[in-house]
């Protein structure tokens, strides 16, 4: 039985055999006879167009590689470094070596107290956005770097450490066999009531202003309430249900997060007709509908207005508390430092305080002017 031919590999349908026979010329001869004939500048125009547009291609692809490969090995480098981090906060946290957090206008650390001696053991530097080892002092014990924000506290016998890098959220909550005091500045105890206490002096408001007038009722009724870990002091009540007639429905409870419930009672103790909510992203919604809203780039918070917060960088509010006050940054000249009291914050009412253009701001709320003349 006779065989058909093997098909062609590349076949040129319809080109005669001549066309055929010049099309599968290696270049190197088509290139030697050219040399004998000479180049017309078309052709040679032409040619340099090809080599210039292979060549693109090939740096293209070698570029991409280098950029695949060096994301990878950054990724690869973040992932280590932050895992070194979990394990040395673990290590410390089950030695019984923490048993005390400082915050500072500069960040904060978590270390060992002895007599009456501070021993910092890990230090996030917000200025130069590390996390070091000691007391932060020096520039070359450096343990993970690209940090935006950094925050640690106790949630119980917890203490979590959240990082925010450019490129992800890492979180670590790690069980602290010793108690852990928690201080602000140079040593003062966070235990106090006062907010006034833990703050640098906040300007005086008009009080000839209604809307003044409701701001810092709002604000003290606030800091009446801090350091309470869900209830409302003087009360067997939670602030969640408070908000829902003084009784948990069905699906909520002690543990709801309840930020939004926290505000929305201060609110309620100035003014009984204030809206009050308990999702974030609904009365972040509800206050733009408002036309209450103001972005944070817009212009500077006044103390009373809400502040929401995106965690997850999604455009939708994650967080909500109060503005204390607005004062310059004692480290970074001509920048500004936002102080705030914000409820379900490390599981308590806590102050804080951010850059005014910390990408976790969202936005505010001018609450307090509402039903005034705009």
């Amino acid at each position: 039985m006779t065989g058909s031919a093997p098909a062609a590999e590349c076949p040129m349908p319809g080109l005669h055999g001549g066309a055929r026979r010049f099309m599968s010329k290696s270049l190197e001869e088509v290139f030697t006879v050219k040399r004998k004939e000479g180049f017309t500048l078309v052709e040679l125009l032409v040619v340099i167009l090809c080599c210039a547009i292979v060549t693109a291609a090939a740096m293209t692809l070698l570029f991409t590689g280098v950029r695949v490969e060096n994301a990878a090995v950054n990724t690869s480098q973040e992932q280590q470094n932050a895992r070194i981090l979990v394990r040395t906060v673990e290590d410390l946290c089950s030695s019984g070596k923490i048993n005390r957090i400082e915050q500072s206008y500069t960040g904060w650390s978590v270390g060992t107290e002895a007599q009456g001696a501070f021993s910092p053991l890990l230090t996030y530097v917000a200025s130069a956005q590390e996390l070091r080892t000691g007391d932060g002092t020096n520039p070359d014990a450096v343990l993970l770097s690209g940090v935006r924000a950094a925050s640690v506290g106790m949630e119980g016998d917890l203490l979590t450490l959240r990082i925010h890098t450019e490129e992800r959220v890492l979180t670590s909550s790690v069980f602290c066999r010793t108690q852990v005091r928690e201080t602000l500045g140079e040593g003062t105890a966070v235990s106090a009531p006062e907010a006034e206490q833990l703050l640098p002096t906040q300007p005086e408001l008009p009080e000839t202003v209604p809307a003044a007038e409701k701001r810092v009722d709002f604000l003290c009724a606030l800091a009446g309430q801090y350091g309470s870990k869900g209830k409302i002091l003087g009360s067997d009540m939670y602030f969640s249900q408070w908000y829902c007639g003084g009784s948990f429905p069905e699906g909520w409870g002690a543990a709801t997060p309840w930020c939004a419930c926290f505000v929305s009672w201060g609110m309620a103790q100035v003014d009984a007709s204030a809206y009050a909510f308990a999702g974030v992203e609904a009365g972040k919604r509800h206050f733009e509908d408002e036309g209450r809203w103001y972005a944070s780039g817009d212009r500077l918070p006044d103390p009373g207005d809400l502040i929401f917060f995106d965690w997850e960088g999604d455009g939708a509010a994650d967080h909500v508390g109060a503005v204390l006050c607005v004062n310059d940054d004692p480290v970074n000249a001509g920048k500004k430092l936002v102080y705030t009291i914000e409820g379900n914050c490390y599981g308590k009412v806590s102050v804080r305080w951010f850059a005014q253009e910390d990408a976790f701001i969202l936005g505010y709320v001018d609450w307090a002017s509402a039903g005034e003349a705009q």
